[in-house]
């Protein structure tokens, strides 16, 4: 975490490179981190507009953007009180695969809250020069760029306190599951097709597509012939976590059979609940496919679902209601390779 009481020549790119998540406030080095170019108001830019600065003094809101990114902290969109005494706010323009989250409440350009997701593209487009030249790189670790300024959290209201507690949460998540936590088999409703077991005894699942393979790091996929809202239930080793985000890796064959929506609830009292909702939603798995068997998933065949959540829970139950598939007949089961479970420990 970089506060902007540092001189930012101090810092410069000292942590551009590092593979560990990042917190700041420092608008000078937001063009060290690739996160904006370096056309400060006043510095003579070639090519007109400015990259980043500190705004006029004076501010307590921020218009927060419509997002249900858990960087948002759950605020509505719209202005919000983030300073309990006027105070200079500071802001950039980034580009790339930001994710914005609010800007300055008087001037949209001016991005005050935003983030880069681990390997994220971040693009630098430099104006102090002419032609204007454009520098690609990626994001080493998750990036937060916060909108105080060298008062820092003394003046900041309830609100602002809870973009800094969304901001740090975000930036230290990783996957809370692992292979020797206790799920549960939800099973679901046969989608039409008649299929609804396997083996002998009967069961809902295939021998070596079991429900255990969904946390176990490996592209072994989790298969149900009880599809719709089938699912499972994990309880994580580490205790109460705060989860964020979910990652869907997809199965080895028959795309139809991927999930295309999911609800995510918890509970704070174990596996058989109550369950309270979390997150639901369309989902849109992509084509690609990942191995199965005991291959290590890596690459980009998966999705990502960042919700806002600022409840820890011991337990989650995660139910997939449809399939890609309507054809009963195409998709006879429900399949997913492994889900990641993102957030921070509590």
């Amino acid at each position: 975490m970089v506060s902007s009481t540092i001189t930012s020549g101090d810092v410069g790119a000292k942590f551009t490179t590092s593979n560990v998540p990042l917190v700041h406030w420092e608008q000078a080095i937001q063009d060290d981190l690739f996160a904006t170019g370096n056309a400060q108001v006043g510095a003579g830019d070639a090519q007109g507009g400015f990259d980043r600065n500190t705004t006029a003094a004076d501010q307590t809101q921020l218009n927060i953007l419509t997002t249900n990114h858990p960087l948002a902290a759950g605020l509505t969109p719209g202005l919000h009180t983030v300073a309990s005494t006027p105070t200079t706010f500071s802001w950039g323009v980034p580009g790339g695969d930001v994710i914005k989250i609010a800007t300055i409440a008087t001037n949209a350009a001016e991005v005050a809250v935003y983030g880069y997701d681990a390997g994220a593209t971040l693009i630098v487009t430099n104006r102090t020069v002419t032609p204007a030249t454009i520098t690609t790189n990626k994001a080493a670790a998750r990036r937060v760029f916060l909108f105080m300024q060298d008062p820092g959290l003394s003046v900041v209201a309830a609100d602002g306190f809870a973009l800094f507690d969304a901001a740090i949460n975000w930036a230290a998540s990783k996957d809370v599951t692992s292979p020797t936590d206790a799920i549960v088999l939800v099973n679901g409703q046969d989608d039409g097709d008649g299929t609804v077991s396997t083996g002998t005894p009967p069961t809902s699942t295939p021998a070596a597509e079991s429900v255990e393979h969904v946390i176990d790091n490996f592209g072994q996929k989790y298969l149900n012939f009880l599809d719709l809202n089938s699912g499972f239930v994990v309880t994580p080793s580490l205790g109460r976590t705060l989860v964020n985000t979910l990652r869907l890796w997809t199965a080895n064959d028959s795309e139809p059979r991927d999930p295309s929506s999911y609800k995510l609830e918890g509970a704070v009292n174990g596996p058989n609940g109550p369950f309270s909702l979390i997150s639901e939603g369309a989902l849109a798995l992509p084509t690609g496919r990942n191995t199965g068997g005991s291959v290590a998933l890596t690459g980009s065949n998966y999705q990502d679902v960042s919700f806002s959540n600022t409840t820890p829970y011991t337990s989650y139950r995660l139910t997939f209601p449809t399939l890609k598939q309507t054809n009963a007949a195409a998709a006879n089961s429900m399949q997913i390779g492994e889900v990641d479970f993102i957030g921070v420990s509590q």
